[in-house]
């Protein structure tokens, strides 16, 4: 008997350190997020086990002061409690350390998760300041594969048709194109409004 109480002792003063544990990490985590909040909770709850871990030890002083003669009937009642009582610890203590690894499980996912994002937004920002540099310095239409350059008034010239300019010469001077004179031709002159003419050729 007396090695079960010690042993209910050392299970009851386990779960002591691992709720002192899980009381600073409630501290730690416990902020305005839904997760922090939900692992504030679970931090708590591993908390109040320990409290019941604290009662067992009071439970089993007072279970020895209870029974002073240790006759045969009473130490096997007594045995049979604290069995029952040293099985209900270890259920505790393995539910403890159960919640209190998933507990800091969170807590690293979360920290991991943080850090990924702040990395993922450094990203973000330094991609936006390199494309702001380059369309400061006159680069970003000459990098876009989406905006091409007008065309250069070189091509457009060369679009438009080009006129002779023995006919631009000829249409300014108001004189139209005529065949050449054949033989035997007479010509006349004709006076125009202007007071210039144009000799005519009549054929013979």
């Amino acid at each position: 008997m007396g090695e079960a109480v010690v042993q209910i002792r050392e299970v009851a003063d386990h779960l002591q350190a691992l709720a002192a544990r899980a009381d600073a990490l409630s501290l730690m985590y416990e902020s305005g997020s839904d997760r922090g909040q939900s692992l504030a909770w679970l931090l708590r709850k591993v908390k109040d086990l320990g409290t019941k871990a604290k009662s067992y030890i009071y439970d089993i002083t007072n279970l020895e002061s209870h029974h002073p003669y240790r006759t045969r009937l009473r130490t096997r009642a007594m045995d049979v409690e604290l069995n029952e009582r040293i099985e209900r610890m270890e259920r505790t203590q393995k539910e403890l350390q159960e919640q209190l690894a998933k507990a800091q499980q969170e807590a690293r996912d979360q920290m991991m998760r943080s850090r990924e994002e702040s990395r993922e937004h450094k990203d973000q920002m330094d991609r936006m300041l390199k494309m702001l540099t380059a369309m400061s310095n006159g680069q970003g239409l000459a990098q876009s594969p989406d905006i091409t350059e007008p065309h250069s008034r070189d091509n457009q010239d060369r679009s438009i048709p080009q006129i002779h300019a023995t006919s631009r010469s000829c249409n300014a001077k108001g004189i139209s194109s005529r065949e050449p004179s054949r033989p035997g031709a007479t010509t006349r002159p004709t006076y125009p409004s202007g007071g210039r003419y144009i000799r005519i050729k009549r054929w013979g």
